[in-house]
């Protein structure tokens, strides 16, 4: 059975000009169960305090 929400932590990282910026980690084989798999391309839709990943259609042209 797949969890509907997962509970994780925003780290930081080091980006362009050694500035701290936000990192978010996902492994496990629950992103598998949810039809994720290695290669996949996704889509990050960005919203104010959301974010909502999809697989790409591999049909559909960027």
């Amino acid at each position: 059975m797949i969890r509907k929400t997962r509970k994780m932590t925003v780290y930081k990282t080091t980006g362009a000009g050694y500035q701290h910026v936000p990192q978010i980690k996902m492994q496990g084989d629950w992103l598998l169960k949810a039809g994720f798999s290695i290669g996949d391309h996704i889509q990050i839709a960005c919203q104010k305090n959301r974010l909502v990943i999809s697989k790409n259609d591999p049909a559909q042209a960027d």
